[in-house]
């Protein structure tokens, strides 16, 4: 293999002729049409050699890039060619004589990826993320990444006191992001093959717009440890014997081998390790459940459109959505659910109910519910719901001149969709807010740290994350201009959980708020979740949250300032106690 030096002269021989000699192609792949968004990235990677069809000529734009491939492409599109050869990395799954294993082996050169002895797989055939894909672009093109660039960041998705902060805004300054996506950025999100030819071809539109010729950074060279190739994996722990025969007589042997998926197999044996460990949160879903789970976060789902609670022993339905099928069918908050489908649900848990009412578009369902003493039955077709996260409406009149905005989950929209409504609602001078998260199980951090901007003056500590001993710090970057004296109440319960605990436990310590209602569910910790390229994923926890004055709440939940129980007659929408004491205080000030 070429050293550093001859590497690093061939790449900026390789920028030089891209800015001297542009090229442009037309596709030729049969699923890449001239009007896809990312055309003109594709034909240009096509031209090159880079990329090239599978199949009778099919790109496969839609489908996730893994990381093999897609380090195979960010090296040739900097110039790098290798010639065939062995080439031996310290991973256990890059076979020496693979495709792939000089990108790998260049890559720990350059210092650009690590070796982690525990962690001894490269994983070549995961996707990668987008922030991943972002961190290899940038060193390979020439752009730099200063860590102290104090340039504004235009996406709200991405927590600015994150290590990763300077390669996103080094991508946004270069233009390396994906437009339509504004003001999002979403770092973790699978990278297609479409998406990584178009970061790609804009790092090389970035390159070709710059008056001064880039060059690949002078990275300390990565000096191989070849003790690591005989490093522990799980093919050296003694009980994988064990697992890979029973493995191997199920497939091979059972009377029922006709009856089962071998990949379940494999996903039952991943789910049991991930219970075997003390981590309440760690969770393993199989690609069916999982998409139900992204779909969550995205406030999507396939259902019927009611919010459901426990009360008394009993399943209650809450709210209806308006135009929901539920609706639709005739449901009414108030409504107690006696069976689904003919089948009592009395011995369900809250999960099993949920799993029996969600299903695909189109299906039906029936309920049978009692209403005031009398048994009905209602049939539900199911469709698509486009849960708005964020309302600016209650079931009970509340006086004009106090606002009101309820937040039912963190999405991936929450926070952009809480701003706006705040900004309606403060435009008509009211004379408080209230804030409603009862039943609000939490989502993404970083949509709660993104609202909290709104509320907590700048460089004021907003949480903090304790990993592995080691604390760190997030800081409002926000205006926090609300009027000292304006009063704003926010109404908690038993399900008022992790995201919307941070914004209650924030918003309560910096004392800008009165917690109103019952002790919060207590989820004081922050899982990190890793989607795969078979649809599955998997989520466990890498760090405990703080409040600003670094306490933790795990397990035993945020004390309202204020507490109110919820009556019968609030539990099937009559009445709402806790939202007219914050009524009441807002009016006594």
């Amino acid at each position: 293999m070429k050293d550093k030096s001859t590497f690093s002269m061939r790449i900026a021989a390789a920028m030089g002729i891209f800015l001297i000699i542009p090229q442009f192609a037309l596709a030729s792949f049969r699923d890449v049409g001239s009007l896809h968004p990312y055309y003109d990235a594709i034909s240009s990677l096509e031209e090159k050699g880079i990329v090239k069809g599978v199949g009778e000529n099919f790109f496969r734009p839609d489908e996730p890039v893994s990381k093999a491939a897609f380090f195979k492409i960010a090296f040739q599109h900097a110039g790098y060619l290798p010639t065939n050869g062995i080439y031996e990395t310290p991973f256990t799954d890059v076979p020496a004589d693979s495709w792939f294993a000089p990108y790998v082996k260049t890559a720990l050169s350059l210092n650009l990826i690590k070796f982690n002895p525990d962690s001894p797989d490269f994983k070549g055939d995961q996707p990668i993320t987008r922030l991943d894909a972002l961190k290899l672009i940038l060193p390979l093109e020439g752009i730099p990444a200063p860590l102290n660039d104090s340039s504004p960041l235009i996406f709200q998705d991405v927590i600015t006191d994150s290590l990763s902060i300077h390669y996103i805004k080094a991508a946004q300054n270069a233009g390396i992001f994906l437009p339509e996506e504004q003001p999002y950025f979403f770092p973790n999100r699978v990278l297609t093959r479409a998406e990584a030819a178009y970061l790609v071809h804009q790092a090389e539109i970035y390159r070709n717009s710059l008056s001064y010729p880039t060059e690949l950074p002078d990275f300390e060279t990565f000096e191989l440890d070849n003790s690591y190739l005989n490093g522990s994996s799980i093919i050296d722990n003694d009980k994988f014997p064990i697992f890979l025969n029973i493995w191997t007589k199920l497939n091979a042997e059972s009377i029922y081998k006709d009856q089962f998926d071998p990949d379940d197999l494999i996903y039952g044996a991943i789910s049991g390790m991930v219970q075997s460990i003390p981590d309440e949160q760690a969770l393993f879903q199989d690609p069916e459940s999982a998409l139900e789970f992204e779909q969550s976060l995205t406030g999507n789902y396939e259902g019927i459109g009611t919010i459901i609670d426990i009360f008394e022993d009993q399943f209650l339905i809450v709210t209806i959505l308006d135009g929901a099928p539920a609706d639709k069918a005739g449901l009414k908050a108030g409504d107690i659910i006696l069976k689904i489908d003919g089948e009592e649900v009395s011995s369900y848990s809250i999960d099993d109910l949920l799993d029996a009412i969600k299903g695909p578009s189109g299906t039906s369902l029936t309920m049978t519910v009692d209403r005031d003493g009398r048994q009905m039955t209602f049939t539900v077709t199911r469709e698509e719901i486009a849960l708005d996260t964020v309302f600016f409406q209650s079931s009970l009149d509340v006086p004009a001149d106090i606002g009101y905005i309820a937040i039912y989950q963190f999405t991936e929209t929450t926070a952009l969709d809480f701003e706006q409504l705040l900004e309606e609602t403060m435009a008509s001078n009211p004379h408080g807010l209230i804030i409603d998260l009862r039943d609000n199980p939490g989502g993404y951090v970083d949509a709660a740290i993104s609202i909290l901007d709104l509320f907590i003056p700048k460089g004021e500590v907003i949480v903090s994350f304790n990993i592995s001993g080691e604390k760190t710090y997030t800081t409002s970057t926000g205006a926090g201009n609300i009027p000292e004296d304006f009063p704003i109440m926010i109404l908690v319960n038993e399900n008022t959980a992790s995201a919307s605990e941070i914004v209650a436990g924030a918003m309560q310590v910096h004392d800008v708020a009165t917690l109103i209602g019952t002790q919060t569910f207590g989820k004081g910790t922050v899982q990190e979740v890793n989607f795969y390229n078979d649809g599955s994923l998997f989520k466990f926890t890498i760090a405990e949250w703080l409040t600003p004055d670094e306490q933790s709440i795990n397990h035993t939940g945020l004390i309202p300032d204020i507490v109110v129980e919820e009556t019968k007659s609030d539990a099937i929408g009559e009445t709402d106690s806790q939202l007219e004491k914050a009524i009441q205080e807002i009016q006594k000030r």
